[in-house]
């Protein structure tokens, strides 16, 4: 089962008939977008993936199973978002409370008139609690590769190395395994 069928089995078990998810640890666990504004108009039966025109194409390529649309100025993200909302005929759109701000409820509630929007917590927190043997796979494959960095910056380790030396051969090391880090690294 894929992680859009896992969230749209939870929101139709919880009576949710659509999400808007747009914390992006959730929107890249659901589609695998890795850029930097995105969200993810999930109904019992359908996706829809949305971002601005600077991620068009990386949008397709990333999330080629589903359907994509993007945006470009002057439009504003909540403009956009009431026609796609029109477009599926919801009147009621959930959406995370731990992540939306209330300044954005505020313009979502002014721009998606005749939508109750429902506050709720981000059910794919609870969805990626349970791991699938793809993401066991890689988990243990992300232990292989830090247990290798540390032992390269074992060996590196010595009077007179900098700290900033030593993360520079970290990221090179990342950069030749095709790696990236999850946090900011510390020497």
């Amino acid at each position: 089962m894929s992680n859009i069928e896992r969230l749209q089995t939870s929101i139709t078990e919880s009576e949710i008939p659509a999400i808007l998810i747009t914390s992006l640890p959730s929107v890249r666990w659901l589609t695998g977008f890795t850029g930097s504004f995105g969200a993810a108009l999930v109904t019992q039966d359908k996706v829809l993936f949305l971002t601005d025109s600077r991620y068009t194409l990386q949008a397709q390529e990333q999330c080629p199973d589903i359907e994509t649309k993007s945006f470009r100025n002057p439009k504003k993200f909540s403009e956009f978002l009431k026609e796609e909302v029109g477009s599926f005929g919801l009147t009621q759109l959930a959406f995370d409370k731990n992540h939306a701000t209330v300044a954005t409820h505020e313009e979502w509630s002014e721009v998606l008139e005749g939508v109750e929007l429902i506050a709720e917590c981000d059910p794919i927190e609870n969805l990626r609690k349970q791991k699938t043997d793809a993401e066991i796979s890689l988990m243990r494959k992300a232990c292989e590769l830090a247990d290798q960095a540390i032992e390269l910056l074992l060996g590196k380790c010595k009077p007179g190395v900098k700290e900033i030396e030593l993360f520079w051969i970290f990221e090179d090391f990342l950069r030749t395994v095709g790696a990236t880090s999850a946090f900011a690294p510390i020497m």
